[in-house]
């Protein structure tokens, strides 16, 4: 009886803290940014996986005046309540700041004044603050005693670490830090990433494995998955650091926030021989804006990575409410594009890889705003104005460069290739290409049934 008397009180204290590192963990978890941001040609995209024990790491993405944007990441030193609750502290100044300083310097010193006072004894904050610039690709940010940034070139399929020389912030009286920081910048060219992280995934020993990944091995990982996007890169490296491992909860919170530079749609020259409205939105309208709208719809198809599966594009179509009323011929070229640009993602992207799957989706196009006397008029406005969407996480996509084929030339009929690709060229109304986004590869097709294959 009087274990049980001590062991009851031991008990409910452990339920309580408990309870306590659980409101923390959500605190914490509501002040980090849910899902990615699109600027331009720039896509923002972060990750947090919190250890068991709650913990202090924090990033956030928000706008800044003039269309640029603002980005953070950031690691407390020590564990628990305390680190979480000086994470929350920097999230709340940060947002109250950041209008107030126009330099990425001006602002790190600005929060170590305001934080130093209310640290704890030998607590500080590693972080790196950094703005983008949409319209220039230029990033100007400064790191206070964070890790090392990462930064990916495409052209060249390599990669950079830039090193900071500043303290953290908090960890040294005076003025050291306003003395040692200074503003960097760094330039991003279509296909480049700037890849930040905390020490809880190049520092941290890997749980089953007994070492740690490491900045090299981190380097070849992303060189490896970044012409595949950000998106990419962060799965990569999250399986890397569960590579081994029993449990999903990581020893050390584990951070990633990644600047992509998306680069511009490839555009594969159709037969049409005029613009429509939804030609132009699919030129101008942000890939992930599409991909939402088509989301909102609902109704994907998912496809495995097997040419014999894309057979269900057929029943798709004829399920789907805005298509099923096309005519048999629009219906048939519609699919016969559909197969044709699926079955170069399976063979190209995924190159045949098994268990990989992808999706096609369909944003509708207006709707006329009095009933149609003619349903297939109808469904064929609804088609003109609306955008079919394929989405992969596969190896990007490299078109030609080319002109359309002259059948009458005998060496095209025996080379055999290129001709899937003459074909959808010829019957949709636009192709643009966006490899590499947050969301992965993304290709929106336009196609108009009065004018598909007639040019």
């Amino acid at each position: 009886m009087r274990e049980l008397n001590t062991t009851q009180p031991e008990m409910v204290e452990k339920e309580r803290l408990a309870r306590e590192a659980e409101i923390a963990r959500d605190m914490q978890q509501s002040l980090l940014p849910h899902g990615s941001v699109a600027a331009g040609s720039f896509v923002l995209v972060g990750d947090h996986r919190a250890a068991a024990e709650v913990g202090g790491d924090y990033y956030d993405i928000f706008p800044l005046e003039d269309g640029r944007i603002g980005f953070a990441i950031a690691d407390v030193s020590g564990r628990g309540l305390g680190g979480c609750l000086v994470m929350s502290m920097l999230s709340v100044l940060l947002r109250a700041l950041r209008f107030a300083y126009h330099t990425p310097t001006l602002l790190l010193v600005a929060l170590e004044e305001n934080l130093r006072p209310t640290l704890p004894r030998g607590a500080f904050v590693m972080m790196l603050y950094g703005v983008l610039d949409p319209t220039t690709g230029r990033v100007t940010f400064a790191c206070a005693g964070h890790t090392p940034v990462l930064v990916y070139r495409a052209a060249s399929r390599s990669v950079e670490w830039r090193y900071g020389r500043a303290v953290p912030i908090g960890a040294v009286g005076g003025d050291a830090l306003a003395r040692m920081l200074c503003d960097e910048t760094i330039d991003l060219e279509p296909g480049d990433l700037m890849v930040n992280f905390t020490d809880g995934y190049n520092e941290t020993m890997r749980e089953g494995m007994g070492d740690q990944l490491g900045l090299p091995r981190m380097g070849e990982i992303v060189t490896r998955h970044a012409p595949s996007g950000p998106r990419a890169v962060i799965d990569a490296l999250a399986a890397a650091m569960r590579d081994g491992s029993q449990s999903d909860v990581p020893l050390d919170d584990e951070t990633l926030l990644i600047v992509g530079y998306t680069g511009p749609a490839i555009v594969l020259r159709t037969g049409s021989v005029a613009g429509s409205d939804a030609v132009a939105r699919a030129e101008t309208a942000a890939p992930l804006v599409v991909l939402a709208a088509a989301r909102r719809a609902g109704a994907p198809l998912t496809l495995a990575a097997d040419l014999a599966q894309l057979v269900e594009i057929r029943g798709w179509i004829a399920a789907c409410a805005d298509l099923r009323d096309l005519d048999a011929r629009s219906a048939r070229l519609l699919e016969s594009a559909l197969y044709e640009v699926s079955a170069n993602v399976v063979e190209h992207g995924y190159r045949d890889r098994a268990g990989a799957t992808f999706d096609l989706w369909w944003a509708p196009g207006r709707t006329a705003s009095e009933p149609p006397t003619d349903p297939a008029a109808a469904a064929r406005e609804r088609v003109r104005t609306g955008c079919f969407v394929v989405q992969d996480r596969g190896v990007p996509f490299q078109p030609p460069h080319q002109s359309f084929l002259d059948f009458a030339d005998p060496r095209v009929r025996r080379r055999g290739r290129g001709i899937g690709l003459h074909m959808v060229r010829r019957i949709l109304d636009s192709i643009h290409y966006h490899p590499g986004t947050a969301e992965g590869n993304l290709t929106l097709m336009v196609f108009d049934p009065d004018r598909a294959g007639q040019t």
